[in-house]
């Protein structure tokens, strides 16, 4: 099995303070900003990724062991869910009200995944916590309360994001353990 070279500690850190600022940008309106931050963000990390799978297209999987690789796949795979739970056909969006997901500022091991309601002339009325994401193996998890997850992960971003995809619901009930699974579409 080949084995993944980490990510060049400068462009690791670059990764870092532009998600962090994409951030802050984000919470303060400057959309453009941000989204111009997230593009050179996902440049870098595209450049070192197509280094990694170019380095290892002989084998026959392509094994991702650096902890800075596997968080920053994380990372992204968090973004596409809460671009995707946005734009979900399930979520309700109306004239009066404006749902939507974003990640929360990573913790040690997890994202939390806040969700927002928008008022239709355009502060916050409310915000909640929509789920957890393991920032190291991509799990979902299932929120008990504001800062903590329930134990035990319902999907995994990376592994199953077309069965979350299928299942989802603006409301968390697809993250309940009785959960009855739809199947997915071929």
């Amino acid at each position: 099995m080949t084995t993944t070279t980490p990510m060049n500690p400068a462009d690791s850190e670059r990764c870092e303070a532009l998600t962090a600022c994409a951030q802050a940008a984000e919470r303060l309106g400057f959309t453009v900003a941000a989204g111009s931050m997230r593009a050179e963000r996902d440049e870098i990390v595209e450049a070192h990724l197509a280094a990694i799978y170019a380095a290892q297209a002989d084998a026959e999987t392509t094994p991702i062991t650096s902890t800075t690789d596997q968080r920053i796949l994380v990372m992204q795979a968090i973004e596409r869910f809460c671009e995707m739970a946005t734009n979900h056909p399930d979520t309700p969006n109306n004239e009066f009200h404006k749902y939507g997901f974003r990640p929360d500022t990573p913790g040690l091991k997890f994202t939390r995944i806040i969700q927002t309601a928008t008022n239709a002339d355009g502060p916050t009325k409310d915000s909640s916590v929509h789920c957890f994401v393991d920032n190291l193996t991509g799990d979902l998890l299932k929120a008990e309360g504001w800062k903590k997850p329930a134990p035990k992960a319902r999907y995994n971003l990376l592994t199953e994001w077309d069965v979350i995809v299928a299942n989802f619901g603006w409301a968390s009930g697809y993250l309940y353990a009785d959960y009855k699974r739809k199947p997915v579409a071929s």
